[in-house]
């Protein structure tokens, strides 16, 4: 089964732990016998993008220089609202492939920048407000479905990775996931994979309880998870979400996952044989 790494980060991603670029990233791909080599960097913001021309650049000099397969240049962009909106105005070249994704739930405090904070945060919703927090999940996947709707993007990033992150592993959230999933089958939209998700869940570095009485497992929430997205004509991207040189082109968390539940070639995403 062939596997792409299409969630690569350099160091135009404030959460990149190593200074890397695009020549390591395609150089590394390419030995580990990568059909092509992808690049991906968050825009969050009205003021990220800048880093596409620099990425341009790169790829003309790698290709130039007899590089022998195409590079793909994403983004990685932040849904900002409850309406499915991208910040897109300051991305200053076209991207081949946007991925979208969530970093925060917007509305809330409830955030990756502050882990501990938001796992209070939902606890003390799930104690004292559980139907606002079920309510809540309604509206992420609302989120979700808009994003799609509205936007042209490939790939759907780590979906209820906020939640995840922090230890929130409601079966509630597997009951708003179907709409998701139909509105990425209607779109065309592949959802993501990833390899460091898969990690967290299926391979914790440390057991924790549970958030909260409603909470799974991490690894039967995420098996149920991509096993309701498995009953929909829908593609599964892959990506390592590599932060450090290591970790680029690492699927074997996300190759053994797959091959676990059966996903077959075909439910695989590949980007077209030509980067735009």
């Amino acid at each position: 089964m062939q596997l792409n790494d299409h969630h690569v980060h350099t160091r135009f991603s404030a959460c990149c732990h190593e200074r890397y670029d695009l020549h390591q990233i395609a150089k590394i791909l390419d030995a580990k016998g990568f059909p092509y080599a992808c690049v991906l960097d968050h825009v969050h913001q009205g003021t990220d993008g800048d880093f596409l021309a620099e990425h341009a650049r790169v790829r003309n000099d790698l290709l130039a220089g007899g590089y022998p397969k195409p590079i793909f240049i994403g983004i990685e962009a932040s849904i900002v609202d409850n309406g499915g909106h991208l910040v897109l105005n300051s991305v200053n070249a076209a991207p081949d492939y946007i991925v979208c994704s969530d970093h925060w739930i917007p509305g809330t405090l409830i955030t990756m920048d502050n882990l501990q904070g938001s796992a209070f945060r939902v606890k003390e919703m799930h104690a004292k407000e559980p139907q606002k927090l079920q309510a809540l999940y309604k509206d992420v996947a609302s989120m979700y479905v808009n994003a799609i709707g509205i936007n042209k993007i490939e790939i759907l990033a780590h979906p209820f990775d906020t939640f995840m992150r922090i230890g929130n592993h409601d079966k509630h959230l597997l009951d708003v996931f179907g709409p998701v999933c139909e509105a990425c089958q209607v779109r065309g939209v592949a959802i993501e994979i990833n390899d460091k998700s898969v990690q967290r869940q299926l391979f914790p570095a440390k057991q924790r309880k549970p958030l909260h009485d409603d909470c799974m497992q991490p690894a039967a929430f995420y098996t149920a998870l991509v096993k309701i997205a498995m009953n929909y004509d829908l593609l599964f991207s892959t990506g390592s979400d590599a932060h450090v040189v290591n970790d680029i082109g690492d699927l074997a968390h996300s190759r053994a996952f797959i091959e676990q539940l059966g996903i077959p070639d075909r439910k695989i995403f590949t980007l077209p044989s030509e980067a735009r």
